[in-house]
């Protein structure tokens, strides 16, 4: 066995080892012990690494065993594809803001306010007083209430926005 070791995470690498699997899916690559890659550390490091991501499977690390044949997951697949893939259709996002997220987008809102320096002060200090799940429901039902009303414009703008249409 080679005792050769690298620590090299090489995404140019990463990605032609996804798009071999992905040319032969849903085969495997195999490398046999005559293989010329068999036993690059480097390969092996990178596939590792692939595996532990859950986008590929069977990346076997260990040179000694004759025969190891990694293969591509959906996830990897998804992963290749420009638009995400079915994982962006089916998945589910969960958009948490945590509460020191929360305490910072308000306070600069204080902060950018037309209120005198006393106001905003005062302001703050209460926002530092408000508990985190008192602050997490609020700003949820601000949300709750405020999305019906914006114009239906300024939705269609942020869809593209985020579409980069």
């Amino acid at each position: 066995m080679n005792k050769e070791k690298t620590n090299k995470l090489d995404r140019k690498l990463q990605k032609k080892l996804l798009l071999q699997m992905r040319d032969v899916y849903p085969d495997c690559l195999e490398y046999r012990e005559d293989h010329p890659d068999k036993r690059n550390p480097e390969i092996i490091f990178n596939l590792a690494y692939l595996e532990e991501h859950g986008l590929c499977t069977d990346a076997i690390r260990y040179p000694e065993i004759e025969t190891w044949s990694p293969r591509i997951t959906a996830k990897g697949i998804d992963f290749l594809e420009e638009d995400g893939g079915l994982q962006s259709i089916l998945g589910i996002v969960t958009v948490r803001l945590e509460a020191d997220t929360l305490r910072q987008l308000i306070e600069k809102r204080i902060t950018d306010s037309d209120k005198t320096e006393d106001e905003k002060s005062k302001i703050k200090h209460l926002l530092t007083t408000i508990p985190d799940k008192a602050l997490s429901a609020s700003v949820n039902s601000l949300f709750s209430q405020a999305f019906p009303h914006l114009p239906y414009e300024n939705i269609v703008e942020w869809l593209r926005a985020l579409s980069g249409l």
